[in-house]
């Protein structure tokens, strides 16, 4: 039988690939050549307790976002930090996560759901919910995804040492919905590493940091790919006619990686430090640890999905310098008895978000700066629109790419939604008002990625049946 060899074999063969090159402490990588094989990236990314539309869209004194035009200079309350990027975002709003509202399998009979903060379980699946066995008669609780979720989906499917990457904050993340997103299947779900300690003896633990050993694996790199070519020659004499073109290819790409190690060209990414110790009272420095470790992993290609979340819904750690309550803000922001009250909730909210905002400005100048952005795709999400009263409709998305064949630099509203929490009439608690299903826009993701295959999300009688067409205004 002819032995069938592609890219990836040849890399391997040659200890370049996610074998000896793993062990390594600077990993070669073949970053360009994948770009040229469209192979891309997805980082997932939700932070807890939902936002507040209005001040989300608000643009401070600059223009008013535009639905269908480009992003004008980004002035808001909670979206500024981003305006560094603008040209590289997509804002979308009026999003609705309606998979969540239906009826949870195992609830039979009941009536349609608002399930608040357990909407985390199906933000990237976009499937119905089911009854969670563990916390079956725990009401704020009790539900998984009935469908996996688009990280297992594309990540499995990708021949990398870790298919998805799924990283925590907080040790208070457990099995419960305010906890989980990322699920291999039906009441599946993929637990999260929290402690960034453990994620890089995960990823790097094995990586030693000697450079005398790293130039001598570079030399037995430069011998083996000598033994290969003298394979892949006796090779060619046994292919058919018609397969020695595409071949010759190959053996082309295997002498110029052969060049690239001899002048030193071969992109490398370095094993970062191991973090320090910390503690659920250090939310931000340990997401800023698991995005620097998520980002090596992805240089490396260790793996090219990502999914992270900063806290727990519901009840979690602050994450703001003055030890504000984010969960109890979130619900004062449209239940405090008073107009003051009120206002100072949405202060803490608004600074929670544009706090998080900042961080993610940060994720985009890491992809950006290890030349990785014109070949990934960041989805900011919540599985929340406005966190005060709890609503799943009108979550706000933020998607960040240097990808050529999206249309970044816009702003899409879908919907009439609307707050008023700035204005003299009390809060507006809404209903669904005219928004998009959020598995339109997932299915927008798994096509951007190029699994045109997985075009029906969810699971029958819920998220599949929702409207999965992918939204055509992004792509360019």
């Amino acid at each position: 039988m002819t032995r069938k060899w592609n890219r990836r074999t040849f890399l391997t063969a040659a200890g370049i690939g996610l074998g000896a090159g793993a062990m390594a402490p600077f990993f070669p990588t073949t970053v360009a050549d994948a770009e040229d094989d469209g192979i891309q990236r997805l980082f997932l990314f939700t932070h807890p307790n939902g936002s507040i539309p209005d001040r989300w869209r608000h643009n401070g004194a600059g223009d008013a976002f535009r639905s269908g035009e480009a992003l004008p200079t980004m002035m808001g309350p909670m979206l500024a930090p981003l305006d560094r990027h603008r040209e590289r975002l997509v804002l979308l709003d009026g999003v609705d996560i309606t998979s969540s509202t239906l009826t949870a399998i195992g609830d039979e009979g009941g009536a349609s759901m608002l399930p608040g903060h357990s909407a985390r379980t199906v933000l990237w699946s976009g499937a119905r919910m089911i009854r969670n066995p563990a916390y079956a008669n725990e009401d704020h609780v009790r539900f998984h995804s009935n469908g996996p979720s688009i990280d297992q989906l594309i990540g499995r499917s990708l021949g990398t040492r870790f298919g998805s990457l799924v990283l925590g904050t907080t040790s208070w993340l457990g099995l419960d919905s305010y906890s989980v997103w990322s699920f291999r299947g039906a009441s599946d779900p993929e637990a999260a590493i929290i402690d960034p300690q453990v994620t890089f003896d995960l990823l790097f633990g094995m990586v030693d940091g000697d450079a005398t050993a790293s130039a001598r694996r570079r030399a037995e790199r430069r011998s083996v790919l000598d033994v290969v070519r003298g394979e892949l020659t006796r090779l060619r004499a046994e292919l058919p006619s018609e397969d020695r073109d595409r071949f010759d290819r190959h053996v082309a790409s295997v002498s110029d990686l052969e060049r690239r190690v001899r002048d030193g060209a071969v992109t490398v990414c370095s094993r970062p430090d191991r973090p320090r110790w910390s503690d659920d009272n250090e939310q931000i420095f340990r997401l800023r640890a698991q995005v620097e470790l998520a980002m090596a992993a992805l240089a490396c290609d260790l793996t090219r999905v990502v999914s992270l979340a900063l806290g727990k819904e519901g009840g979690t750690l602050s994450w703001l310098d003055d030890g504000s309550d984010p969960h109890l803000a979130s619900h004062e922001s449209w239940g405090g008895t008073t107009t003051e009250a009120r206002m100072a909730a949405a202060e803490i909210v608004t600074r929670q978000n544009r706090v998080v905002a900042e961080e993610v400005a940060s994720m985009i100048d890491q992809l950006s700066a290890r030349g990785l952005m014109e070949s990934s795709i960041l989805v900011w999400g919540t599985p929340m629109g406005w966190g005060g009263p709890h609503t799943n409709y009108n979550a706000p998305f933020v998607l960040a790419s240097g990808r050529a064949d999206l249309q970044t630099d816009r702003y899409h509203r879908w919907g009439s939604y609307w707050v008023g929490i700035d204005s003299a009439d009390p809060p507006n608690y809404w209903v669904p008002a005219g928004g998009i299903p959020h598995n339109r826009l997932l299915t927008s993701l798994t096509l951007a990625m190029g699994r045109a295959d997985l075009d029906r999300l969810g699971d029958a009688g819920g998220g599949a049946d929702l409207d999965n067409t992918p939204i055509g205004e992004l792509f360019a």
